[in-house]
């Protein structure tokens, strides 16, 4: 390797260090740690009583011991496969829709105006009426964030559509590319990264509507768990759940979407 090329080489791995590309993945568990140390010094003072927030080393430990529970586990993993078919459905609905809607004019023109005026409506609005229809089960919930994960799916993939260059297409016409080749090899590298982003949204959302039905129909899930053991005055176990639920949101958020939108980039 040439004298040039090493320096090159040094300058860009320092330059990854200082500049903090590689370091800054990791600077969202400093507020968490400053917010949870925060939290453990005001319940230890008696700024605010037990009987309204345990202390957050107390939680832990009650964590640690809910996760070696099978029934525990099983509540959250019920609690995700709802919120994944959910999901699956919203993104079966919205990606040919929203694709159609930014390459169409007419049919965006036709489509999105009464997508927005549902999006613009509170998702638990829809909650009675599909607990009237289906019961307050799994099919209720996993339609419910199918709703809320739709919005953020169309909207991302719509605006990903329109910001294909038509250049681009006419060149595909002019090799007489099929409609498959278009779609596989330029349309959907190009709105790759759009359609993810729409997902990974999509997943913070549907976390907070599956939630808030298991609390509100008492499905059997980790809301329920949560909202039964608040009421019951263990608030230990609630705030455990709920810090379990973080947990698998944040490592799949940062993990798979993360690692996720890294290669449709590189991709696109």
């Amino acid at each position: 390797m040439s004298v040039e090329k090493q320096k090159a080489l040094t300058l860009s791995l320092t330059g990854d260090v200082f500049t903090g590309e590689k370091f800054g993945n990791y600077l969202w568990i400093f507020p968490l740690i400053v917010g949870f140390t925060v939290w453990e010094a005001v319940t230890r003072a008696g700024l605010v009583p037990s009987s309204r927030l345990p202390t957050f080393s107390s939680v832990l430990v009650v964590f640690f011991a809910s996760i070696q529970s099978e029934a525990f586990l099983l509540r959250i993993g019920h609690s995700f496969l709802n919120l994944i078919c959910g999901l699956f459905l919203a993104f079966s609905v919205a990606l040919p829709l929203a694709f159609v809607a930014g390459s169409r004019n007419r049919f965006d023109l036709t489509l999105t105006p009464i997508v927005m005026l549902f999006g613009a409506l509170p998702d638990l609005s829809f909650l009675p009426l599909l607990v009237m229809w289906f019961g307050p089960g799994s099919v209720a919930a996993v339609i419910m964030a199918s709703l809320a994960g739709f919005f953020p799916i169309y909207f991302t993939v719509r605006e990903g559509t329109k910001n294909i260059p038509r250049e681009l297409f006419d060149v595909t016409a002019i090799f007489k590319s099929d409609r498959l080749s278009t779609f596989t090899k330029m349309v959907l590298p190009a709105i790759s990264p759009h359609m993810f982003s729409g997902l990974r949204l999509a997943y913070d959302f549907a976390w907070e509507i599956i939630i808030a039905i298991e609390i509100a129909t008492r499905v059997a899930g980790i809301g329920n768990f949560i909202d039964s053991n608040v009421a019951s005055g263990s608030l230990q176990n609630g705030f455990a759940a709920i810090l379990a639920i973080a947990i698998v949101a944040i490592v799949v958020d940062r993990t798979f979407f993360g690692s996720l939108e890294s290669w449709t980039r590189k991709w696109a």
